[in-house]
């Protein structure tokens, strides 16, 4: 059961910078600029690998924050730890 709603994903995504690792591993800061908006479009189920890459994939139930006016397209924010677990 997600902990947030749409409406909390949208506020904690503009509330908080994004950082989240590049493809080779390291760590990126973003801040959304106060002139991008920002809507939840839908609670999704997000699988990404494993940090072990032994033990295959991690689901994530996620809610997909769409992003206009931003440094990326979309945030993929965890709707039960209240993270941001990927963008694009």
């Amino acid at each position: 059961t997600p902990t947030i709603n749409a409406e909390q994903a949208v506020e904690h995504v503009k509330a908080k910078s994004v950082t989240v690792p590049d493809g080779s591993g390291r760590q990126q800061t973003f801040t959304i600029p106060s002139n991008a908006a920002l809507t939840a479009r839908q609670l999704v189920v997000y699988a990404r690998p494993s940090p072990d890459q032994s033990k295959g994939l991690q689901l994530h139930l996620a809610w997909e924050v769409e992003v206009t006016n931003g440094p990326m397209k979309m945030v993929y924010l965890d709707a039960i730890s209240d993270q941001v677990i990927a963008v694009t």
